[in-house]
């Protein structure tokens, strides 16, 4: 089915013009986005494969330490050129960062909970149809609440934000202590809840918080560090379940969602700067903002 569906976006496209545009003065950063790469990939592969008795410990060790190493590289690569691939600077922005780690927080919990909720509807006795009404409690409203939301996030973005991060956390701990069929489907539909009414929240607040001229850059950036962490958790989450069983995933995702509330709520009370007119605009020639 997702095949079916590309394959209709590619054809969309076939009539759609082409844009040419003046091309960057600078190179492609090719160092940084090679190391990049590597630095997620050799993570997501350490936690993935987790560390159970089926796996050396080495072997996720020393991806992790390969890792960090190309991430440690990454930073001082970025530093040094002109237009950097990961316009890590940007990352300076207390709100900005918060969002972006938030918006990853519920995108991990999402998938998560599409590859968890089966399992556990599974082994808790649940039928095809239940199970079916657990994914639909957890997937529509994502479908139908988002205008709900962009109101909301007028004046309540923050609250509504941190308190949905906070109830995702809660949901997956409470779901480590109780096997009732009926837990299911009010966790489903409450994280479901969470995820419609902050559909494209998170967005819109942390590219507020950049300057204008580096809105390109600001967007790029967001949706890397979102999927990033989102494949992150997963991985992780992976890994645990393989020794602790399908529950403690979900454990996982919720601990990432506590941590983004806490982040959130430090880097956006009162008081903390406002870093957008802090963080320095970058020349015309920006790669991302192209």
């Amino acid at each position: 089915m997702p095949g079916a569906v590309a394959a209709l976006a590619a054809l969309a496209t076939l009539g759609l013009p082409g844009l040419r545009g003046g091309e960057p003065a600078e190179g492609f950063d090719r160092a940084g986005a090679v190391l990049f790469g590597l630095a997620v990939a050799a993570a997501v592969t350490a936690l993935g494969l987790g560390f159970g008795s089926a796996v050396p410990w080495w072997g996720p060790v020393g991806l992790l330490l390969v890792a960090a190493a190309c991430a440690s590289a990454l930073v001082r690569v970025e530093r040094r050129v002109p237009a950097p691939a990961i316009p890590l600077d940007l990352l300076r922005i207390p709100a900005y960062r918060a969002y972006a780690v938030a918006t990853g927080a519920f995108m991990g919990m999402l998938v998560v909970g599409l590859t968890v909720f089966p399992r556990l509807g599974s082994a808790r006795g649940l039928g095809p149809g239940g199970t079916a009404v657990v994914l639909s409690l957890l997937t529509v409203p994502s479908t139908v609440l988002p205008l709900v939301a962009a109101r909301l996030a007028r004046r309540w973005a923050r609250p509504l934000v941190t308190g949905a991060l906070t109830a995702c956390a809660v949901i997956a701990a409470v779901l480590q202590v109780t096997d009732r069929p009926a837990a299911l489907y009010v966790a489903a539909g409450a994280v479901g809840l969470c995820l419609g009414l902050t559909e494209g929240v998170p967005d819109g607040q942390a590219l507020a918080h950049v300057p204008a001229e580096r809105g390109g850059a600001g967007a790029a950036l967001f949706g890397t560090a979102r999927m990033s962490l989102e494949t992150l958790t997963l991985s992780a989450a992976a890994g645990v379940a393989t020794t602790f069983g399908p529950a403690s995933a979900l454990a996982v995702a919720g601990t990432v969602c506590l941590t983004a509330a806490l982040l959130l709520h430090r880097s956006t009370r009162p008081g903390t700067p406002g870093p957008a007119s802090r963080v320095p605009a970058r020349p015309a020639g920006d790669t991302a903002e192209r």
